[in-house]
């Protein structure tokens, strides 16, 4: 079903997200 895809393919984009948004928050924190 094309909703089955849609809704795979917004979770791995989802995913990417968050991956992205950890490595630049942890690039941009200053060590402790």
């Amino acid at each position: 079903m094309i909703g089955e895809e849609l809704v795979e393919i917004l979770i791995g984009e989802i995913d990417e997200l968050i991956e992205t948004t950890n490595e630049v928050s942890e690039k941009y924190q200053k060590p402790t």
